[in-house]
């Protein structure tokens, strides 16, 4: 939503960003908010073609929205991101 940012704006003052999370779920995944959005928009008992073209357009927006946060995450993170990218895949099946 760009809270922050968009409370920055109002305060008239820079925003100050939390740290990268790689705990919890990030450690799992690098983008858990997307994946279970997907997940959960392809999950369903009874399939039609209304959930069919929702479940689409989501899953899409699940694809595309990691990709460009990626590229904002590494603008601002930079090496601390590279190395986090590195060493965890968008999904890892076994948890370390």
């Amino acid at each position: 939503m760009g809270l922050l940012g968009w409370t920055s704006v109002l305060r008239g003052i820079a925003p100050r960003y939390p740290s990268l999370p790689t705990t919890g779920l990030y450690a799992v995944c690098r983008h858990p908010v997307y994946f279970a959005m997907a997940l959960v928009s392809c999950i369903g008992p009874v399939w039609n073609i209304d959930h069919a073209v929702i479940a689409f357009v989501f899953t899409a927006h699940c694809v595309v929205g990691p990709v460009l946060k990626e590229r904002r995450l590494e603008k601002h993170f930079g090496a601390e991101f590279a190395a986090y990218r590195e060493n965890l895949p968008f999904f890892r099946l076994v948890v370390r």
